[in-house]
């Protein structure tokens, strides 16, 4: 099963890389089809599903092209957990995108879904995402609630990394709302977690670890303003950074340790930390990280009236918040062009198919309205059908009783003239009243 889901993991990255070069082109999706061609519905839909994962970040556009083609074809295909991950998978780009509203479509889908396939793990994974759109939504109530309802799922389903990850998030949404008891509960338990949970790789384990120390470092330093012990979390976030090859999260640690001993007025330890942070940052081109350093640098030399050194590092400060400034401009007209274009694309696409659904609604009702008149047609053509029969029935039945009532007469008329004829030789044979009077005339004398 694992070396299932590494091949998958190769065939994306795969994937992405030869079509890397179709991505300025419009018709990249269906070229990419193209390198699928023969392959059963299924394996096309997961293909997209996991360069849709891959590329979110990089190109969310291209990750929602994506998903939309693993979604065709995992219809195609008709399974219901390849369907239900082109969703999430979906909602995931447009979560990147900030487009919520279609993030959220896209993760109530997926919802529908996992909970007919009655799949625990899955059920708590939607229920992050969608924690985590209310948050970055700015709704903490709805991300603290959907957060619960994830954290049902993956007890049930016994998922340790994922339950940490809740815990974790939960402490910040707290945070949010400065409720610092709760929010150091919910820290430590995601580290109690993270420390027992070892069925992952060695560096990422790590790296989760980093992330659980630096976060409680962060809240004794900013919070509960105990400085001590937030150095001692951040130097194990800091062991923890040497075991995973991300510098980023170096870099970071020697933020936070600089800041700390600088709030602290150790401004040698301060100033240490902070070169080898920018050492690192300069090595990467983490022009972020170089910002932050530079403003803590230069208030530690500050302090210390080496004032050529900190105004030279408040100096590199300014020039690149001027440069960054005009940067960020750019990048939010940017962003609002495309979340204009996006909106515009939806609302679009909501109309046709609102369009389209009325159209089908006219014509299914013009269907029925057809389908009465031609039941009411039917049903007067089959009365008068009926009534003419009747009539004619009618007709036949008062022939046949003149018929019989014309015999009736005529036999009647015929016994009246017989009777009549035999009276009157009845009446011939008799001898009349004079004659027998006078035969009793007769007999008397």
């Amino acid at each position: 099963m694992a070396g299932f889901f590494i091949m998958r993991k190769i065939v994306a990255i795969f994937f992405i890389l030869v079509t890397n070069c179709l991505l300025s082109q419009n018709n990249r999706v269906e070229k990419a089809i193209l390198f699928f061609k023969g392959q059963p519905d299924i394996k096309i839909a997961e293909a997209f599903n996991d360069s849709s994962f891959e590329i979110k970040f990089v190109n969310p556009e291209i990750a929602v092209q994506f998903a939309r083609t693993a979604l065709v074809h995992s219809e195609k295909s008709k399974n219901d957990t390849v369907i239900a991950s082109s969703f999430l998978y979906l909602g995931t780009a447009f979560h990147v995108m900030s487009a919520y509203d279609s993030a959220m479509v896209y993760y109530m889908k997926a919802e529908q879904k996992f909970v007919r396939l009655k799949d625990d793990k899955r059920m708590g994974t939607i229920y992050l995402h969608l924690a985590s759109l209310f948050s970055d939504a700015k709704d903490n109530v709805n991300a603290k609630a959907y957060s619960y309802k994830s954290m049902s799922y993956f007890v049930r389903a016994k998922d340790t990394n994922n339950l940490a990850a809740i815990y974790s998030n939960l402490g910040i949404y707290y945070d949010y709302d400065n409720k610092t008891d709760s929010t150091l509960y919910y820290y430590f338990k995601a580290l109690d977690l993270r420390k027992k949970y070892t069925k992952i790789k060695p560096e990422r384990r790590a790296l989760n670890l980093s992330v659980s120390y630096t976060n409680i470092g962060h809240l004794y330093q900013h919070k509960l303003r105990d400085l001590q012990k937030a150095i001692y979390y951040f130097n194990l976030a800091f062991e923890e950074d040497e075991k995973h090859p991300d510098v980023l999260y170096k870099i970071a640690t020697y933020e936070n340790l600089a800041s700390c001993f600088n709030d602290m007025k150790q401004y040698d330890r301060s100033i240490n930390a902070g070169l080898n942070g920018l050492r690192l940052a300069n090595l990467i081109g983490n022009y972020q990280g170089r910002n932050r350093l530079f403003k803590t640098l230069s208030s530690d030399y500050y302090f210390l009236k080496k004032y050529d050194s900190a105004y030279y590092y408040m100096n590199e400060y300014a020039i690149f918040v001027d440069s960054t400034y005009a940067l960020e401009s750019q990048k939010v007209i940017s962003e609002m062009q495309q979340k204009y274009e996006s909106n515009k694309k939806s609302t679009e696409i909501a109309l046709l198919n609102k369009d389209k659904q009325n159209s089908e609604t006219f014509r299914k009702t013009l269907y029925v309205i057809i389908g009465l008149i031609l039941i009411v047609v039917l049903a007067l053509i089959y009365s008068y059908v009926l009534k003419q029969r009747s009539n004619k029935s009618l007709v036949l039945k008062n022939e046949e009783i003149n018929k019989q009532k014309h015999l009736i007469e005529e036999k009647q008329k015929e016994i009246i003239d017989s009777i009549r004829y035999a009276k009157r030789i009845q009446q011939s044979l008799m001898p009349t009243e004079k004659y027998v009077l006078k035969k009793i005339g007769e007999l008397k004398k």
